[in-house]
Formats: structure tokens, sequence, C-alpha cells
């Protein structure tokens, strides 16, 4: 009984946490995205007119500082996306250990000549009277809000 990861208590997980931190990281990657935009100004600013031997050694600090401003954007985003995929995960997990929970109950309710029909030419209809465990949508950004709440079977 229970979902893939074994079991069927509910995986105990902090489902508004996980989308406050993958709002947060969000939120970072966008202000990286403006200190990076700032500065590619500030840069072509400060270059233009510039002559000299250093300006090259400036070009290559500045295309050094853009690259790691865009990938520090880039892993905060990915970490925000994994936090929204593991808040879907464990919630369609959690939906499906819910199911197994109800079908069981059902089956356990059933009674003795029930029981004994399943053993001969009948069969335990349980699983048929409660309906799919829905997977929710993928939270997406910028909010990050969560696309439904545990399934009541």
């Amino acid at each position: 009984m229970g979902g893939f990861l074994g079991g069927s208590a509910p995986i105990r997980f902090d489902f508004d946490g996980a989308l406050r931190a993958a709002r947060r990281l969000h939120e970072l990657a966008v202000e990286v995205d403006g200190v990076r935009s700032r500065r590619a100004v500030a840069g072509d600013d400060a270059s233009t007119g510039w002559q000299g031997m250093l300006l090259d050694e400036f070009h290559g600090r500045r295309t050094d500082d853009d690259m790691t401003l865009s990938g520090l954007s880039t892993q905060l985003r990915a970490g925000a996306a994994h936090w929204a995929q593991q808040w879907q995960h464990v919630m369609s997990e959690n939906n499906e250990r819910a199911r197994a929970r109800r079908v069981q109950q059902i089956s356990d309710e059933r009674s003795g000549l029930g029981k004994v029909w399943d053993l001969g030419p009948g069969s335990d209809d349980s699983n048929d009277k409660v309906g799919p465990a829905v997977c929710p949508r993928l939270p997406v950004p910028p909010g990050f809000w969560p696309t439904s709440g545990p399934q009541r079977f």
C-alpha cells in the first residue's frame, strides 16, 4: 500500500516553506539581473572614449563579471524551480498515499460475505470506488503560488 516511496503515512514536508524559498530565490535572481544590467551600462559609460593600455584588461574583467552574474542568476532560478518541483512531487505522492489509505479502508470495511465472494468468482472493487489521485500543476514564477492542496478521498 502507498506510493512509490513506500508507506502510507503522509510525507512530512514544509509545503509553504518550499514555495517561499522558490519565491525568494527567484527574487534574488531578478535582483542579480538588475545588478548585471546596471553594471553593463556603467561599464559602457566608463569605456566610452577610454584610451590606453588597461582598456583590454577592463573589457576582460567586464566579460568575467557578466558571465559570473549570468551564471549566478541562472543557478538561483534553477534552485527556485527545484523547490517548486519538490513541492509538486511531494504533494502528488501524498495524494497517492491518501488514495491508497482510502482504498484500504474501504476494503477493510467490507463484510465477511463480501470478502468470501472476493475469493471466489468476485473481486474486491474497493479501488474502483475511489477517484484518481491528482498530480498538481507545477507552481510557476514569479509568485510560485500553490496550484492545489492535499486531496481528500
